[in-house]
């Protein structure tokens, strides 16, 4: 009888031993996540707004008329207080303002993915695209097309960021930017 249960209790120690590896090899390292963007022509909504740093695949749908490029903006700022050129477009030089990212401008309509990697921090993610409508300029982001996401270092953070922020997009009212709720 003891030497049925030596293999059975070796096959046991054997396989949590396993386990423990597999654990151990698994890391919060490579996390990051999917996040959807959808771009409009008057605001931009991202879901989830909160991911855990590591490879970020953005999933961008411009279901606007107009094309609409993307710049992924690390910033304390808040959306709408990122400083502006005369023509209303974000100062991508501008203090506080570091452009981490940039996808060029996706038709209206269309779709494109992208995979970043992008360390800890608050980002905006705004459309700095300028048009002429009868002689006047207008840009994107003074119209409300920026948005905020959280990249967070572990998942517990991410899931608090994301409870307790939960603007993620915003239209323009009146000239002003106001938050949207979505989730």
């Amino acid at each position: 009888m003891s030497r049925i249960r030596f293999p059975m209790l070796l096959a046991l120690v054997g396989s949590f031993a396993l386990l423990a590896v597999g654990i151990a090899c698994s890391s919060n390292d490579d996390k990051g996540g999917k996040i959807q963007i959808t771009i409009t022509d008057t605001g931009i909504t991202v879901s989830p707004n909160s991911v855990v740093k590591g490879p970020i695949e953005f999933d961008v749908k411009n279901d606007g008329k107009e094309k609409h490029n993307l710049l992924i903006i690390k910033t304390n700022l808040p959306a709408d207080k990122l400083p502006t050129n005369a023509d209303g477009s974000v100062n991508e030089g501008g203090a506080d303002v570091d452009v981490q990212k940039k996808i060029d401008d996706v038709d209206g309509g269309d779709d494109t993915s992208r995979t970043y990697s992008l360390d800890p921090g608050s980002y905006v993610l705004i459309s700095n695209d300028v048009t002429d409508s009868n002689g006047t300029k207008v840009a994107d982001y003074t119209t409300g097309l920026h948005a905020t996401l959280t990249v967070t270092e572990s998942e517990s953070a991410s899931a608090s960021a994301a409870a307790s922020s939960s603007a993620t997009a915003t239209k323009a009212a009146s000239g002003s930017a106001t938050p949207t709720a979505s989730r």
